[in-house]
């Protein structure tokens, strides 16, 4: 952190910022390190809300000093509260995609005839991977595509101890491990799937079922997080209960009943995204943040 403050300080030489807009604890500390009493607005991602001992007491103690805590959704701001953090400095910035990149028209990447679900979270335990892994074993004639992790000849422990998993449930021919997806190649393989799986265990940025819906794919999603305001169960996708392998099945079995279910869900998703989660939202919610650290900011000194 102190090199960070160094940093900074040589950097702010010329003129201080009027605004300081911060993604983690640190980078709060060492921002008031180097001009003490700069609004400073920090974006709160999920390992500071899961964070224990004394770590988290820090963590939350750096939050209810900062001007403004943005969050992605609803959820993370009930539980900051809970946390502590005063409601009249926690504001939402919702996660946005760019929808001339993600849009359902567009070349796809080539596939079979067996029924596709796609998870873009990665493959570590924060990804929830494991129960899309187990869920396949209740839609027996799909295909599980998992994004992320290592490229292919290179160790990955996550990868390993998911294909152990697959094998011992039995899907292991119906999984395939795509390792790193560049992010051109990601409305391509969106464009391609049936269903786009987020089965996040916790806690989620939002953005595979973002992307998924502004590609027009069906989302079925665990009910954590950015999720829960993202996608509306029944209307632009399937909101299943987290951690629960079963339900995931469910709802992947009931999102691929019928080519017309799952086009109504992701053109429904396509919708929600043009009117609520562009760019431009996304901007408009961050600049009104940051004002009002600097509001704040100044009303407290």
């Amino acid at each position: 952190m102190e090199a960070l403050s160094a940093a900074l300080r040589r950097l702010w030489r010329g003129g201080r910022p009027d605004v300081v807009h911060a993604h983690h604890w640190t980078a709060v500390l060492a921002a008031r390190s180097a001009a003490p009493g700069v609004p400073v607005a920090q974006l709160v991602h999920g390992a500071a809300m899961e964070a224990g001992g004394g770590r988290g007491a820090v963590e939350r103690a750096v939050l209810r000093d900062v001007d403004r805590v943005l969050v992605t959704s609803v959820e993370d701001r009930r539980r900051l509260f809970a946390a502590g953090v005063e409601p009249d400095r926690l504001q939402i910035v919702p996660a946005t995609v760019d929808t001339d990149e993600f849009r359902p028209a567009g070349p796809a990447l080539r596939r079979g005839e067996r029924p596709r679900l796609v998870a873009l979270g990665g493959l570590g335990l924060r990804s929830g991977a494991e129960y899309a892994v187990r869920a396949l074993t209740g839609v027996p004639a799909a295909e599980l595509l998992l994004a992320g992790g290592r490229p292919a000849g290179e160790p990955d422990a996550d990868r390993d101890r998911l294909f152990a998993l697959a094998t011992r449930c039995g899907v292991a021919n119906r999984v395939r491990f795509l390792g790193p997806v560049g992010r051109v190649d990601v409305p391509r393989l969106l464009r391609s799937a049936d269903v786009v799986v987020c089965p996040a265990p916790y806690w989620t940025t939002g953005f595979g079922a973002l992307e998924g819906m502004a590609c027009g794919c069906a989302v079925v999603s665990a009910q954590v997080s950015a999720h829960t305001d993202l996608v509306v169960d029944q209307v632009s996708g399937l909101v299943v209960a987290p951690r629960d392998a079963a339900a995931l099945a469910r709802g992947l079995r009931t999102a691929l009943k019928g080519r017309s279910r799952s086009q109504a869900l992701g053109l429904a998703g396509r919708n929600r995204v043009e009117a609520a989660y562009r760019r431009a939202h996304g901007v408009e919610a961050l600049d009104q943040a940051l004002d009002r650290a600097r509001a704040r900011s100044a009303v407290a000194g």
